[in-house]
C-alpha cells in the first residue's frame, strides 16, 4: 500500500512540476513577444534641421525665395503622445510683410489636449490650448514635423478620403469654433510601426490675408526612412505648397540627425517662460462659443479646475487701483468672448 501511495504522489508531483513549467515556459514566451512587439515599442528622441523657402509673385517674380528660415527641430514621441519643437538658427527675409518675430514655436498632445507655445524674445510668450488630438491650423515648419512624426494615430483612424490640414489660409471655412477644418486628399501610411504617413496629396482653393487666392496642391512626400527596433520613421522629406497657377509658394524640406529610443523628457507640455497669455479653447460651448484668454506667471499650464477658479474669484473681485504684484494679474489681459475686463485686478498664482 505504501509503495503505491508514493507512486501517487510521484504522479502528482510530477504532473503539478510539468503544469508549473508550463505556466512558466507561457510567461516567458508571453514576456518576449510583448517585449519585441514593435506596436508597442513607439517610444522615441529625435532631432534634425529644416529648411523653409517662401516664394510670391510680387519678388522677382517669383524666381527667388522672399523669405528663407532655417532651424533645428526635436521630437518625442511615446505612443499618441508628441511633442515637437523648433528652433530658428538663420532667417533671410526679403519682404518687410515677411517678418516673423518668433525665436521658435513648440507644440505637444498631452493624451487629451494640444499645446502651443510661439517663442519670442524680451516679449510676452503666447499659448494656446486646444482639446483633442489635432493640433489646429500651423505653419509650415511645424505642419511637416507633425505630418512627419506626430500624425500615426490620426491617420489610423482618419477618412480615406477627407483629412485634416494643418497648413495656414488653406482650409474651408469651420463650421462651429471648435470643429478641425478637412479636405479632400489622397495619402498612404507605411507598413511598419508606427504608421506614419509617406506621401500626402491634397488639392482644393483658399485665400489668405495678403493674396487673393492660393491653391493648395499641397504634397508631402517621405524621400528616405530609417528603421529601428521595428519602427520605420522619416529621416529625410519634403512638403510643398503650390499656387493656382501652378508656381512654388512654399517649399520645406527636413532631415533627421539624431534618435534613440526611450524618452528623457516625461512631460509633454512645452516649458512656459515667466509670462505667457494664453488662448484657451477648452471651454468652447456650442450655445457660448468663448475662449478664456488669461496670463500665466508661472512656469505651469494652468488645469481647467484653476482656469474655473480663477474667472469665479475675478467675477467677485471689486474694481481697485493698487498696484500689481507680481503674482498678481491685471483683468485687462483677461476676456470671455469678445468682453473685456478693464481695470479690476486679481489675485491668481497660476
Amino acid at each position: 500500500m505504501a509503495g503505491k501511495y508514493n507512486l501517487l504522489v510521484y504522479y502528482i508531483k510530477s504532473v503539478i512540476c510539468e503544469k508549473e513549467h508550463k505556466i512558466i515556459h507561457y510567461f516567458f514566451v508571453l514576456f518576449l513577444f510583448l517585449s519585441c512587439d514593435p506596436s508597442r515599442a513607439q517610444e522615441f528622441e529625435a532631432s534634425g534641421h529644416l529648411k523653409s523657402d517662401r516664394f510670391l509673385p510680387n519678388y522677382k517674380n517669383g524666381k527667388e525665395p522672399c523669405r528663407s528660415m532655417e532651424a533645428d527641430f526635436t521630437v518625442t514621441v511615446q505612443d499618441c503622445r508628441w511633442q515637437i519643437q523648433y528652433l530658428v538658427t538663420s532667417s533671410d527675409v526679403k519682404l518687410k510683410d515677411q517678418e516673423s518675430i518668433e525665436n521658435g514655436i513648440a507644440l505637444s498632445y498631452d493624451g487629451t489636449n494640444c499645446y502651443r507655445l510661439i517663442l519670442v524674445s524680451n516679449a510676452i510668450c503666447t499659448g494656446y490650448i486646444t482639446p483633442g488630438l489635432l493640433p489646429g491650423i500651423l505653419d509650415d515648419k511645424l505642419g511637416i514635423l507633425w505630418w512627419a512624426y506626430g500624425s500615426h494615430c490620426y491617420f489610423q483612424q482618419a477618412d480615406p478620403d477627407l483629412i485634416f490640414t494643418p497648413f495656414p489660409g488653406c482650409a474651408p471655412r469651420q463650421e462651429s469654433l471648435n470643429e478641425h477644418p478637412k479636405v479632400r486628399a489622397t495619402w498612404l501610411t507605411m507598413s511598419e510601426p508606427p504608421k506614419l504617413p509617406t506621401n500626402i496629396i491634397c488639392s482644393f482653393t483658399c485665400t489668405t490675408n495678403r493674396h487673393d487666392s492660393i491653391s493648395s496642391n499641397i504634397i508631402f512626400s517621405v524621400l528616405t526612412v530609417t528603421n529601428m527596433n521595428g519602427m520605420t520613421l522619416p529621416k529625410t522629406f519634403k512638403l510643398n505648397r503650390y499656387f493656382k497657377d501652378g508656381g512654388l509658394f512654399v517649399t520645406t524640406t527636413a532631415e533627421l540627425a539624431a534618435i534613440h529610443l526611450g524618452i528623457l523628457n516625461k512631460s509633454f507640455l512645452p516649458q512656459l517662460g515667466s509670462a505667457t497669455r494664453v488662448v484657451d479653447s477648452r471651454f468652447l460651448d456650442q450655445s457660448e462659443r468663448k475662449k478664456e484668454i488669461y496670463l500665466v506667471k508661472s512656469t505651469n499650464w494652468p488645469s481647467m479646475a484653476e482656469v474655473r477658479g480663477l474667472l469665479m474669484k475675478s467675477a467677485r473681485s471689486p474694481v481697485h487701483t493698487e498696484p500689481v504684484s507680481p503674482n498678481k494679474v491685471n483683468r485687462k489681459d483677461y476676456s470671455i468672448g469678445s468682453s473685456f475686463f478693464r481695470s479690476t485686478q486679481v489675485d491668481r498664482r497660476f
